[in-house]
């Protein structure tokens, strides 16, 4: 499931981390993940968080597969970016996503 980052553009101009993000490959974005469970009350957190940031992750929920359970099964939420492979565990904030985010480059 591949989502835009729908809205972020107009945020951007005041997070030039994001912009960053966004701009670098402009062929293929990259793809984020946020590592879930549904019931996950954190995970729904920083659903919520990261709407409010513009950034809109594809969600996948780990209980859909045993590799994925077995890594994160207590640690999500996880943020992923699949093309460097960096993750960020809870917990964090807008601050260290916007850091996240940013140090792609």
């Amino acid at each position: 499931m591949c989502l835009e980052f729908a809205g972020i553009l107009s945020r951007a101009e005041s997070e030039p981390k994001i912009e960053a993000w966004m701009n670098s490959n402009n062929t293929n974005k990259q793809e984020l993940v946020l590592y879930t469970l549904v019931g996950c009350h954190l995970c729904e957190q920083v659903a919520v968080m990261l709407s409010e940031m513009g950034v809109e992750p594809a969600a996948v929920e780990i209980d859909t597969d045993p590799e994925l359970e077995q890594r994160y099964d207590i640690h999500i939420p996880v943020l992923f970016l699949p093309d460097s492979g960096s993750e960020l565990f809870y917990p964090f904030d807008e601050e260290q996503v916007k850091e996240f985010l940013g140090g792609r480059e």
